[in-house]
């Protein structure tokens, strides 16, 4: 009992280390100190030996450590065996947020100390994720938003896109519905007066009112991200087009044709490539998926799972339809998707089409925060080059979201949103985890503050039960 009381104590005291460092403005400099950076530009190769400087959040001098005298009274970081690089994108999750409990049985907003936007974000920063889309944003997501760049809470960036679907809708709290070229025009107007950079069309949309939407989103100031129509097959020429600025998973392309050629799948690339569309991968939701379909104990051992707020934990282990009504058509179908998304991912990168990491952090057994390296793994795997795998999360998404000038890279003047590592990822991408450090718009927070504060938060969740009961399963859809 005594070692209990002790080791809760200790992880309430590194919790608080870490909420004042959240909380400090770091009046001195930050000096990273013989590091080797992996700045991510576009021709940049390491850099051996360097010294880095931090100041007011941002990064202020790079140079040799032999060039560069650490000022006075600065914190000095030993970068000694370790790299240093720009922070993680996931640029494809569903964050919960209070406004979640109306789509449960419980049809209310959560009270806001039972969903609180610190806890919910934690395991982002934790392993390193300085940035995230997130692809069914509300109300509540840009309040989450307004309180990370208020600096209330920690947390990353937040982009948010708003979803626009056919009728019925998939998800009816979320979407906007739109039936009518002119309803699909209208409903990105509405977005773009609410706040949302981006519009997310779902599957249900005919094919006339996601070109409509397409044309007005360059109208109304909107991207548009999502996923293709159900109806979309054989007409890759009609959804692949100008104004659909990202696919959200690489699986959308299996809806274009009855088990798609390697013919096929170039031809998407070439599309994809000539109308500057970029992907986002998800090679992990469905890996994930293929796995609970074949052992259902799989979401129980996910990695992280301890840091899921009881809410989506009681869902994933009692309502989780991926694990029910399981038959050999359903299995077969999630094995072909995952070794479909493989050759894509692989043909795209060759096409040069703009890949980025994603996760649908909210699908069983994909954790927020962890579940991104796995799909870095899961990229490498695909033969893609580890370098080429690090850009897609770190600069290609800072490019895509159109925040390159202040983060993304590790450059003199932008925001310092960085990762110092214990090992290389260049020569092996599971190295991503082996985190030492992150930094978070210039906050320093150390490892053993993160984990400090990671296993309050684990705390807090054993103490707090789910709302309401898991009995209702949501859709067999990925958000």
């Amino acid at each position: 009992m005594l070692k209990r009381k002790s080791a809760i104590l200790l992880s309430l005291l590194l919790a608080l280390a870490g909420q004042a460092s959240m909380a400090r403005t770091h009046d001195a400099p930050l000096v990273i100190e013989h590091v080797t950076i992996l700045p991510m530009t576009r021709d940049g190769a390491p850099i051996h030996d360097a010294t880095l400087i931090i100041r007011d959040g941002r990064i202020h001098q790079i140079g040799t450590s032999a060039s560069i005298r650490p000022p006075a009274g600065a914190i000095r970081i030993d970068g000694h065996g370790r790299w240093l690089m720009p922070g993680l994108a996931d640029m494809h999750v569903h964050v919960l947020n209070r406004g979640y409990g109306r789509q449960l049985p419980l049809g209310k907003v959560f009270p806001a100390d039972y969903m609180r936007t610190a806890d919910l974000m934690l395991p982002f920063i934790a392993n390193g994720v300085t940035q995230i889309l997130d692809m069914s944003a509300s109300d509540y997501t840009l309040a989450q938003r307004d309180e990370i760049d208020r600096g209330d809470v920690l947390g990353p960036h937040v982009a948010a896109a708003s979803m626009v679907d056919g009728d019925p809708p998939a998800w009816p709290m979320d979407a906007r519905v739109a039936t009518t070229p002119e309803a699909g025009r209208q409903a990105v107007r509405e977005i773009a007066a609410a706040g949302f950079p981006f519009a997310k069309v779902y599957s249900g949309l005919a094919l006339p009112v996601y070109a409509a939407i397409a044309d007005e989103a360059s109208r109304a100031g909107v991207r548009v991200v999502g996923h293709l129509p159900h109806t979309a097959r054989e007409h890759a020429e009609e959804v692949l087009i100008p104004g659909m600025s990202m696919v959200a998973h690489a699986e959308e392309f299996g809806r274009l044709g009855e088990q798609p050629s390697d013919a096929d799948i170039e031809h998407y690339a070439v599309l994809s490539r000539k109308h500057g569309i970029a992907v986002a991968t998800t090679l992990i939701t469905n890996v994930m998926i293929a796995r609970q379909t074949h052992d259902a104990s799989v979401v129980a051992k996910a990695d992280g799972i301890r840091y899921l707020h009881p809410e989506l934990k009681n869902y994933w282990l009692h309502a989780n339809r991926y694990t029910h009504d399981v038959t050999p058509g359903k299995i077969a179908h999630r094995d072909g998707l995952v070794d479909f998304n493989q050759r894509l991912v692989s043909a795209l990168a060759a096409a040069d089409v703009p890949l980025m990491t994603g996760t649908d952090s909210i699908i069983p057994g994909v954790v927020y925060g962890f579940s991104l390296h796995d799909e870095l793994e899961l990229l490498a795997k695909a033969g893609i080059p580890h370098r080429k795998v690090l850009e897609s999360a770190t600069r290609v998404p800072a490019e895509f979201l159109g925040v390159a000038d202040d983060r993304g890279t590790v450059e003199v003047g932008k925001l310092a949103d960085l990762v110092l590592l214990d090992a290389d990822p260049l020569a092996d991408i599971r190295n991503t985890r082996a985190i030492a450090a992150v930094f978070s718009r210039g906050r320093y927070l150390t490892r053993a503050e993160l984990d400090g504060m990671m296993e309050a938060l684990a705390e807090r969740y054993e103490r707090l039960a789910p709302a309401g009961k898991a009995d209702g399963a949501p859709a067999e859809t990925h958000r």
